[in-house]
């Protein structure tokens, strides 16, 4: 599959593409991103397609494992513990003495 002819095929199946980013971001942006992680990963992808299934079956697939890995890599992300601002509660301080100068 050359470029023109991969092109036409995101062309002629992008609304699979677009309901995929809809069901999996939240934010315009996201969904930009997604699709174009997608369509990177069709890219990598393509020399592996041998025409055993329709492309939009191959197209799909792709699409759905692209971005169920780009949601768990973003909820390891918000998972991710930080520290708790809780010392501000326990020691509530009005002026910094460490950096007061005199």
């Amino acid at each position: 599959m050359d470029e023109t002819q991969f092109l036409q095929f995101i062309d002629q199946h992008q609304q699979i593409i677009h309901k995929i980013c809809w069901l999996y971001r939240d934010t315009p942006e996201d969904r930009e991103d997604l699709f174009q992680e997608i369509v990177c990963q069709l890219w990598k992808s393509a020399p592996s397609f041998e025409g055993k299934s329709r492309f939009s079956s191959w197209l799909y697939r792709i699409a759905i494992n692209t971005a169920l890995t780009a949601f768990r890599k973003k909820q390891l992300i918000s998972d991710t513990p930080r520290p708790s601002p809780i010392y501000r509660q326990l020691f509530p301080m009005t002026t910094n003495k460490w950096n007061a100068s005199g």
